[in-house]
């Protein structure tokens, strides 16, 4: 059986000795380019004892799910459109292949006729490796359904709905009956997926990703590119979806901080580790300090392309996430294009700006242009002994991406509408200018559990995990209290801690170290006294100057022109025009060359 995975040996050997899936392996189905580029072998992967115990919790814990619950109560018309389901059955059939419920609901009246674009990624996976336990008849459904649904090809919606229907273009056509697929020959459509792969992907070295660093999305794309990857036997298909991982693990890889996807991202927010859909896989391929078992793991339903597929985040990616990286700290200033893909308009650059700065023990995310209802702003993220720890700040005033209209009192993701923030190293500050109209009138920085400052000569100074960390109000001193929230919600959404600087004209600056920096928290707290803040023009021009724990001096002000503020570093302003999809010593991007480097 050389098709299982060592994953499999992790779950109980009596039941899985009855049946072996054709799951691959790096060995089974090694990189196409791994003779003439082996760092990007899937086969350097170094952790393959962890990746099976962790993959045996999420089969013990999903491989119990009860299935029925997935015919009744879900979406506005009931029942599962295929998002569910199919993966839960995937975990009870690795668990025991004769599972008696797992094949009951695949061969049900509705499981073959869902074509949704979840539905249709999971079927990219379950039919090349569970297909037999459909019966002639489930496969004759499914194929009738698969010849008439255009979606394959020409599918609507967000960058990971078209994402998840047109990479199952590649995949299914070779694994269902019958000479047509989405209303055309099979090798017609195959031929247009290969294509329409291709241009993809070249937009991805080009522009950079439109759906950007989603902790809720991106993974739909990751996993499509896995089917690709394992499961189409055109070489050159299996190549360009290699490439496509490659970059798009990169980009979660730059800011994954021991179970957190750091901001910021552009759709969704990681507010605890190994919480978002994103951070449940990269759990699997890189563990967490957050304690696990199989309850906990139960969720992890998305994990299930991954846990079942022959690709892992080679060892350059893999040190990257884990910090494993030769002269951190480092930091990176990256731009994002426009929402470009599939939405009949070209690819603009550097819609968004951002800087990352990676340090041994915590990451810090800023964006420095651009705006969006779902994105994370700013966000510091820090390795903690049970789990990472997670700060965000702005004002908490945000817009519907939908409708326009105007929501409040988000904490987390879709806020800082009327904020202005940039970061230089391990320095951040957030400048808020709220309308006179505006119900909210504060700044905000969240407190993550069990952390509580201490206010020392203007700063609010703190331990959290393994890092320091502190504030400073502008316009306002700050004070600890809990965010506001919809009055009118039900239920009523539970309560956050924060620190709260008042008014319209405010902000604050957020500064961490490494805790080995620091003797104690009176040393922390001496060393930022010994450096004043200078707000004297704050209150009318929203400027501030200090020196920085890295010794560099800073000055920021709001940029009546609105966008970005200005920043002076150690007397010279910092270009905030023309920075490049990536820029830095961990990633980079250049002339369609993606490098990636541990610095090792």
């Amino acid at each position: 059986m050389p098709c299982r995975t060592l994953l499999l040996a992790a779950v109980a050997g009596s039941a899985i000795a009855a049946e072996a899936w054709p799951i691959p392996t790096p060995v089974t189905h090694p990189h196409p380019a791994a003779a003439i580029a082996p760092a990007a072998s899937p086969a350097t992967y170094a952790d393959s004892a962890g990746f099976a115990a962790r993959s045996a919790l999420i089969l013990e814990g999903l491989g119990r799910e009860d299935l029925k619950k997935w015919r009744s109560g879900f979406f506005s018309k009931g029942n599962d459109p295929g998002k569910y389901l199919p993966l839960a059955a995937m975990a009870r059939l690795i668990r025991d292949p004769q599972d008696a419920m797992a094949r009951q609901y695949l061969n049900d009246e509705r499981s073959p006729k869902e074509h949704y674009h979840f539905a249709a990624h999971n079927w990219s996976r379950l039919l090349p490796l569970f297909g037999s336990v459909l019966t002639p008849e489930t496969q004759q459904v499914f194929a009738q359904q698969a010849a008439k649904t255009t979606d394959y090809l020409s599918g609507g919606g967000t960058e990971n709905h078209k994402t998840q229907w047109y990479t199952a273009g590649l995949v299914l056509p070779g694994y269902i009956q019958g000479d047509r697929f989405s209303l055309k020959p099979k090798a017609e459509a195959a031929a247009q997926q290969k294509e329409w792969l291709r241009r993809y992907v070249k937009d991805l070295y080009a522009h950079g990703q439109g759906e950007w660093d989603s902790c809720t999305y991106v993974m739909f794309d990751i996993n499509g590119m896995l089917n690709i990857y394992d499961f189409v036997a055109d070489p050159e298909c299996r190549l360009m979806a290699g490439a496509a991982l490659d970059w798009m693990v990169a980009a979660y890889a730059l800011k994954y901080t021991d179970g957190i996807y750091c901001g910021p991202n552009q759709r969704g927010h990681a507010r605890g580790p190994v919480e978002s859909i994103a951070d449940q896989t990269g759990w699997l391929w890189w563990g967490a300090s957050r304690p696990m078992d199989a309850t906990a793991a139960a969720g992890f339903r998305y994990a299930m392309h991954p846990l079942t597929s022959s690709w892992r985040p080679n060892a350059i990616l893999s040190n990257i996430a884990n910090r494993r990286i030769a002269g951190l700290p480092i930091e990176q200033r990256n731009s994002k294009p426009n929402y470009y893909f599939g939405q009949a308009v070209p690819p603009v650059a550097q819609a968004w700006s951002e800087s990352v700065y990676v340090s041994p023990s915590f990451t810090l995310g800023c964006l420095w242009k651009g705006f969006g209802g779902q994105a994370t702003r700013l966000q510091l993220a820090v390795r903690g002994a049970q789990g990472s720890l997670s700060f965000t700040g702005g004002s908490p005033v945000g817009r519907n991406d939908g409708n326009g209209s105007t929501q409040r009192w988000k904490h987390f993701d879709g806020n800082g509408m009327y904020d202005q923030t940039a970061a230089i190293g391990p320095a951040a500050v957030c400048l808020t200018r709220l309308p006179e109209d505006e119900g909210v009138d504060y700044a905000a920085l969240t407190l993550p559990p069990g952390v509580t400052p201490e206010l020392h000569q203007g700063w609010w100074v703190m331990r959290a995990g393994e890092a320091w960390v502190a504030a400073h109000g502008l316009g306002a001193p700050g004070e600890i209290t809990l965010g506001g929230s919809d009055p009118l919600a039900k239920p009523k959404p539970a309560e956050v801690p924060i620190l709260r600087f008042a008014g319209r004209r405010v902000g604050f600056i957020l500064q961490a170290a490494e805790a080995a920096a620091y003797a104690d928290l009176p040393a922390f707290a001496a060393a930022l006294a010994a450096q004043p803040v200078d707000q004297g023009d704050f209150a009318r021009l929203q400027r501030v100057s200090f020196t920085a724990l890295s010794g560099q001096r800073l000055a920021f002000a709001w940029n009546e022109a609105g966008g970005t503020p200005s920043v002076c570093a150690d007397g010279l302003d910092v270009a905030t025009a023309n920075w490049p999809v990536y820029a830095g010593p961990i990633v980079r991007l250049a002339s369609g060359v993606l490098t990636i480097s541990d610095g090792r």
